[in-house]
């Protein structure tokens, strides 16, 4: 935690048997989550435009249905209008 929140190391591991540790320093950290932060940017900019031209399709969907309905709507009175004519 103190790598993210650019503080002091608050923490202290005791191994019980041998091991080899990983050490990573604060600016070999740094350039690994700029790269990722990058990465996850890119990332998520790509996915918005996906996400931009599937609404705009569904925007167009909706607009077609909606004239679909009208002309529906238009014709039946229409039809109505001609039996009660009669």
């Amino acid at each position: 935690m103190a790598l993210l929140d650019d503080d002091v190391r608050k923490a202290s591991v005791i191994a019980i048997r041998p091991c080899e540790c990983f050490v990573l320093d604060r600016d070999t950290f740094s350039r690994i989550l700029n790269s990722l932060q990058h990465a996850i940017g890119k990332e998520t900019k790509n996915r918005l435009e996906v996400l931009k031209g599937m609404y705009k399709e569904l925007v167009m969907m909706i607009m077609m249905l909606l004239i679909i309905i009208i002309l529906i709507l238009q014709s039946s009175f229409s039809f109505s209008s001609l039996l009660y004519q009669v």
